[in-house]
């Protein structure tokens, strides 16, 4: 029963809340209208009335004294429309309500004392501390009787509310001005407001502000999605705990890191998202490299997926793979790095029929030399230096063989040689030697000279 009595009064409240917001943007009504209207008379008291009126608001007037009756007026669309008759004539003598007595820090408008039928008083509190407690206007009916009692004015204070699906800890049962209500809700639900509830002066009343109210726990999102975001399902925006939202981005965002492009989130027990289901815009760093000179983007300037920039890398740094501009891509920017430093060299390769003059390094730095040498007889073609060169030795170098003479070979083939008018049994590279036949003579046209080619001698034969 009591659940149903507090869902009547929260349908109540909510139908009234929905009627006034309504009434929110109608126009005002004055004063003036209405004394200068079809609905005025002059035995009207219009003491305390306003001089303008928002739309929606119904007020009392009273008559004049000797007169009986009153009137009420509702504004509507910037227009008086009455409620009641107008004032008429009293018998002599008019009847009278009673005298009424109220506390010295209420306010009274009207007459209290000399209040004929159809007469209105309203109340309020002198100081803006208090709260009114009690109506806030009364009038004195056929019968000779006030509507109603007069009010009172206390200190302004909140009483601990009732909430649904909720409740307020500890034993406090009063609060203060601008003290705040601290109340859970019970499990499965969550506070409907994420501001705290706190006890503020509503018009002439005290209330909590926002109203402490619990509701069931959900996770929301933002339809339509933001550009960028897609939902599936798309067709609902509340979800409970447990549910499971695919969130796919465009082609220029991503979700979760910039490498993802679609990811499934869920509600989980507390309201929130695992992941919060709004996709990103890819984009780029504006922060210049510490090894970048020059970086064609100025402060504060957003680069997107696809963007490019001029760059160049400061002194002793190359820019990676020869390019000239960094793009802006998923994975940051290309090339990556931007700026790298000379590639150093390994140990230097081995020479053949060679070595290295001195004794060799684990590594070396760029431009940096390696000096080689050739073996006993042999004859270095290009060199002595190898250079490394961004990761490679650089510079040809060849140690070329002598020729050695084959003596049981010269006799088979009848041969003596002289060279330089000495007799060898070896050449060196780009030699001549001059054969002779030791008797006999040459056979064929065979040249009696041979040259020394990297170790590859020919000999003639004698007949």
């Amino acid at each position: 029963m009591q659940v149903i009595t507090r869902s009547c009064v929260l349908l109540f409240w909510m139908q009234t809340l929905t009627f006034v917001r309504s009434l929110e943007h109608l126009p005002d009504c004055t004063l003036q209208d209405f004394l200068n209207g079809p609905l005025f008379d002059s035995n009207f008291n219009t003491t305390g009335l306003e001089a303008r009126y928002v739309g929606g608001k119904q007020i009392t007037v009273s008559c004049r004294t000797g007169y009986s009756g009153f009137f009420q007026l509702l504004c509507i669309e910037g227009e008086w429309q009455s409620r009641g008759t107008k004032c008429q004539l009293s018998s002599l003598p008019a009847q009278k309500c009673p005298v009424i007595h109220v506390s010295t820090n209420v306010q009274v408008i009207g007459d209290p004392e000399e209040a004929n039928i159809g007469n209105v008083v309203q109340f309020s509190c002198k100081s803006n501390s208090d709260v009114l407690i009690g109506l806030q206007e009364i009038y004195c009916n056929e019968k000779g009787e006030w509507s109603g009692e007069a009010p009172i004015c206390k200190v302004m204070s909140c009483l601990v509310p009732v909430i649904e699906n909720g409740n307020v800890p500890g034993n406090i049962q009063e609060y203060k001005e601008h003290d705040i209500l601290h109340f859970q809700c019970n499990p499965g639900f969550q506070p409907s407001e994420d501001r705290p509830s706190k006890c503020t002066k509503l018009g002439l009343r005290a209330g909590w502000n926002p109203t402490p109210e619990c509701e069931p726990i959900t996770c929301k999102l933002l339809l339509p999605p933001l550009d960028g975001t897609e939902y599936d399902p798309s067709y609902k925006s509340v979800f409970s705990p447990g549910d499971t939202v695919t969130v796919r981005c465009g082609q220029s965002h991503w979700i979760s890191d910039q490498l993802q492009t679609s990811t499934v989130v869920s509600c989980k027990e507390d309201g929130q998202w695992s992941l919060r289901p709004v996709c990103q815009e890819v984009t780029c760093s504006n922060q210049k490299d510490p090894l970048v000179h020059s970086w064609d983007v100025y402060w504060g300037q957003q680069k997107k997926l696809g963007d490019e920039v001029v760059y160049g890398c400061k002194s002793g740094y190359r820019r990676t793979g020869g390019a000239t501009r960094a793009r802006c891509t998923r994975e940051g920017w290309k090339p990556d790095p931007l700026c790298q430093a000379p590639l150093g060299c390994q140990i230097p390769p081995p020479l053949e029929n060679g070595d290295t003059k001195n004794s060799m390094k684990f590594s070396y730095i760029r431009n940096e030399r390696v000096e080689y040498i050739c073996q006993a007889y042999h004859i270095m073609q290009g060199g002595p230096f190898k250079t490394c060169s961004d990761g490679e030795w650089t510079g040809e170098i060849r140690c070329l063989k002598p020729c050695t003479v084959d003596e049981e070979a010269m006799r088979t083939r009848n041969l003596i040689f002289r060279y330089s008018g000495k007799h060898k049994m070896y050449a060196s590279h780009d030699d001549w030697i001059v054969f002779w036949c030791r008797t006999g003579r040459p056979v064929g046209s065979v040249e009696m000279r041979q040259k020394c080619v990297d170790g590859v001698l020919q000999l003639p034969s004698c007949q």
